[in-house]
């Protein structure tokens, strides 16, 4: 796939979290997909390996962050990678405590598959809105 189409390829699968179709968002990982998000003590953090683990990845994001903005703001692309710059704002379901934060995120495509993906995010923030506490 060339840039376009990996940019393309991604904000589909933005479009598609968004509109809380993560079948749709699944059907584009490679088998063996490695995945990591950031951070210690929350549930949403951790490297996972293959479609299931990705599943219950999204499962946790469900279950302890609701999403009020979610907004990729710039798409940079060079060869099978993509990374984009956003921002979001989420609610700790279990504190109700709110969080903002910008992300980086890279995607990589390989054969109309993701294969892999990193997030970068403000770990801190999401930790504090978990315990309950507001973020400095």
């Amino acid at each position: 796939m060339n840039t376009e189409a990996n940019i393309a390829f991604v904000k589909k699968a933005y479009a598609d979290f968004l509109a809380g179709n993560i079948p749709a968002v699944l059907s584009v990982l490679s088998d063996d997909v490695d995945w990591t998000t950031p951070g210690t003590g929350i549930p949403t953090a951790g490297a996972r390996h293959g479609k299931a683990e990705v599943k219950a990845f999204f499962e946790a994001v469900t279950a302890t962050w609701e999403f009020t903005s979610f907004q990729p703001h710039e798409y940079i692309a060079s060869g099978d990678m993509v990374t984009v710059i956003g921002a979001y704002t989420a609610i700790a379901r279990a504190t109700r405590r709110t969080v903002t934060s910008e992300w980086v995120m890279l995607w990589k495509i390989q054969n109309g598959k993701l294969t892999w993906f990193r997030e970068f995010t403000d770990t801190q923030a999401l930790a504090e809105a978990l315990m309950g506490r507001a973020s400095a």
